[in-house]
């Protein structure tokens, strides 16, 4: 995943069209650390507000589907007028009228399910557990983004070390150019050793060029990474680990603490449990439903017709012939239960693959340090050995030259080396679920946030 993300970075800076410069003279550079490097994520990327929207969204409809369960009051109040009122007759009576012009008649209803084969509560639990699985899945959000800006930063991090280490590479090399043309002019040296040397600077300023680019394109990355439409930053190097830290677990423990804590696990498991309520809830559709309800009327004014009254009824339902519909019902909740559980063991399976290729990737940026770190020390008591022997002519250019280049060979190596063991421990985290950095999101998951839930909802078996 980070082998080789500097060469991108400047094949980037490339295609976008020619080299520019790092930063103006005049800009100013706000210092970046990379804890505030994440809370700025945290705060700003659109993923994480796409991710909220969904979380409040999915509680919405768990309350929603719960408002069944509670007593259900309706009333209606209106005005009426009629053109004429009808009269009742009778031979020898005067007319008795059935009404009135000008009525106003309010209702008040109240309703409360009793039973439905506990199809409602089985409904409340399938979107509460969808609502535990958009919270997990807010969290593994964070966790991503967390990640991304901690990448981002360690790319810009070793952008701005590159761009220094060549700027230091140039002047040497044409420190070396001068005296080289120094001993030439003083036909001390040959006209080969000042070519070499021009090569060397030649290549030394094409090395600032691309690590310009590598830096516009790393601070640009970081602006996405971040959520922030503008803006300049400096990263400062985090301090380096403890020397006492504890060694790091092997496969088999991560793999297990990836899944028991991965987000992303917890929520394809609360769906699976959200399919088995559908299930139960669909099966449900068979069973009788019986409603209780009271009813006040009152009108004003009364009449023989019209008049205020109030009355209490239980309502059973049984559905006998459907057409099918309840059967299908069932098979569409069945088949939803096997992709649920089918997707939570393919995640499984991939965690487990994260966990062992982060884990590989970082062995070999762990190697790449200690090499990187040997190889730079040689480079440099070669660089210094090839000063002496030149001073004391018994050395050409062309070994001081040669050794300049391998010196900046082992530089660039060094700081790609650290930047991808760096990246590589956060990849680690992020496989098995523990970014450090994350804030662990307010909605709680698991069976405690379900319990809280049915009790907001007015939970029972109904």
């Amino acid at each position: 995943m980070t082998r080789g993300f500097l060469p991108a970075l400047a094949c980037a800076a490339l295609l976008a069209g020619g080299s520019p410069p790092a930063v103006l003279a005049g800009d100013e550079l706000q210092a970046l650390t990379l804890g505030e490097a994440i809370d700025i994520a945290l705060r700003n990327n659109p993923a994480i507000a796409a991710a909220e929207g969904r979380e409040a969204g999915a509680w919405a409809a768990r309350d929603a589907a719960g408002a069944g369960l509670r007593p259900q009051v309706r009333l209606d109040s209106r005005l009426g007028h009629v053109s004429e009122v009808a009269e009742m007759s009778i031979p020898g009576a005067p007319a008795v009228p059935l009404g009135e012009q000008d009525t106003w008649i309010t209702g008040a209803t109240l309703q409360q399910l009793l039973f439905s084969g506990g199809r409602l509560s089985a409904q409340v639990r399938q979107a509460g557990k969808g609502a535990e699985a958009a919270a997990a899945s807010l969290l593994r959000s964070r966790q991503l983004v967390a990640f991304g800006a901690e990448r981002a930063f360690r790319l810009l991090l070793a952008a701005q070390e590159e761009t220094e280490v060549a700027a230091k590479n140039l002047a040497a090399a044409e420190s070396h150019l001068r005296v080289a043309s120094e001993r030439l002019a003083a036909r001390a040296a040959a006209r080969f050793d000042v070519l070499r040397a021009e090569v060397e600077a030649e290549e030394a300023r094409q090395e600032v060029i691309r690590a310009d680019g590598v830096l516009a394109v790393a601070r640009a990355l970081l602006l996405q990474a971040l959520g922030l439409e503008g803006g300049s930053y400096r990263a400062v190097s985090p301090p380096p680990p403890a020397s006492d830290a504890p060694p790091r677990p092997g496969a088999e423990a991560l793999v297990a603490a990836a899944l028991r804590l991965r987000p992303d696990l917890q929520g394809l498991a609360l769906q699976v449990a959200a399919a088995e309520s559908g299930v139960r809830a669909a099966r449900a559709e068979r069973a009788p439903n019986i409603t209780a309800s009271a009813d006040y009327l009152y009108a004003s004014p009364e009449s023989q017709t019209v008049f205020s009254r109030w009355s209490v009824s239980a309502a059973l339902t049984l559905p006998l012939l459907d057409g099918g519909s309840a059967a299908a019902h069932v098979g569409a909740a069945e088949a939803a239960l096997f992709q649920a559980r089918a997707a939570l063991a393919a995640q499984q399976r991939q965690a487990e693959a994260e966990v062992r290729q982060a884990l590989a990737r970082a062995a070999t940026a762990d190697a790449q340090v200690l090499v990187a770190a040997r190889r730079l020390s040689q480079a440099e008591e070669l660089l210094r050995l090839a000063e002496v022997r030149f001073s004391g002519g018994v050395g050409t250019a062309t070994e001081v030259a040669d050794a300049q280049a391998s010196l900046a060979r082992a530089r660039h190596g060094s700081l790609r080396a650290g930047a991808e063991q760096g990246i590589a421990a956060a990849e680690i985290a992020l496989a098995v679920g523990t970014t450090a950095t994350v804030t662990v999101a307010a909605t709680p998951t698991g069976a405690g946030a379900d319990d809280a839930g049915r009790e907001r909802s007015g939970g029972g078996s109904r």
